[in-house]
């Protein structure tokens, strides 16, 4: 079985654990960090993702996108098979 984190206490007073796995799963990786994980430039993962060679993101960070962690490995890892994503 995976590490457990303590998350301290619930609204109701009790302990919450969680595996550590879940937590890593949902890093967010800002813009930035997407594009170094791809190996292009600025421009490129933008105009990309406006065509749908890249995902949409998760969600926003105040104005910025963020995706998960976990959608961008899978992401990187369906794309292995498929031959270069840089379009």
């Amino acid at each position: 079985m995976g590490s457990v984190i303590s998350t301290g206490c619930s609204d109701k007073g009790t302990r919450q654990d969680f595996p550590q796995n879940i937590l890593e799963d949902y890093r967010r990786l800002h813009a930035k960090d997407f594009i170094r994980l791809l190996g292009i430039g600025h421009t490129a993962f933008y105009d990309g993702l406006k065509k749908g060679r890249y995902p949409q993101p998760d969600g926003y960070d105040r104005k910025r996108p963020i995706w998960h962690q976990k959608t961008a490995y899978a992401f990187l890892s369906s794309n292995k098979a498929g031959g270069d994503s840089r379009g």
